[in-house]
Parts: structure tokens; sequence; C-alpha cells
């Protein structure tokens, strides 16, 4: 028997998060984990999970505000901006692309109805 191990595709992993906002970084996490990411402006990230018994969501924060939304990697789906002090701060988009699952940020649309915010301490 041979076992062979390789270093994970680049080209494919499990999760990416594309930021294509023009200047809002975004700091991610899995729920309930304590290790934090960083994905800049206009920047892609390959991402998986930290770890597999925690759900399958990210709570994502801009680093604009204090706020936190919480969004389910398993729900394909365009999200309603979210809002903040009035004001529209971005829109979320999860979709697959080939095997990998993509969170897509993007600059909010107006026509779009809207998503309340949770506050952190």
């Amino acid at each position: 028997m041979v076992i062979t191990f390789t270093s994970p595709s680049a080209r494919f992993p499990p999760l990416r998060i594309d930021n294509e906002t023009r200047a809002t970084d975004f700091r991610f996490q899995q729920r309930d984990s304590d290790l934090i990411d960083l994905v800049k402006a206009g920047e892609s990230m390959p991402y998986c999970w930290d770890e597999l018994s925690l759900p399958s969501k990210i709570v994502l924060r801009p680093s604009t505000a204090r706020i936190a939304t919480e969004y389910s990697m398993d729900m394909f789906c365009k999200y309603p901006p979210l809002i903040h002090n009035g004001k529209q701060m971005f829109v979320v988009t999860v979709y697959a692309d080939g095997p990998t699952r993509v969170m897509r940020i993007t600059d909010p649309k107006a026509s779009v109805p809207q998503r309340q915010s949770m506050m952190l301490d």
C-alpha cells in the first residue's frame, strides 16, 4: 500500500472570502472560534473551517463599524444589505464556484431589502 500526501489545492480551497468593496477591510471568524482573519478591500482569501465541530457560519465585522453579522455558508443566496445608523454598509452573497463555497462582499445596491445588525459590546 502506498499513501501519498500533497499540499492542499490553492486552486480549489473549501471556502473563499472575496472582498470586492472599494475601501472596507473585514475581520471574520468561524462562529464560536477565537481565531480571527482579515481580508482587505479588493482582495480574496482562501479559508477552511478552524473547527469542524463548530457551526458552518462566518461572523463578519467591517473595520469601519463596531457591528458583526453572522452568515451561513450552507445557504447559497444574496443577503439583504447590512444597515447601520441608517447607512447601507455592504452586501454579502454566498455561492458555489466549483467545489469552493464563496462569500462575496460588495458595496450595497439601493434596491435590495435591509438586514439589521447586532452591536458588539
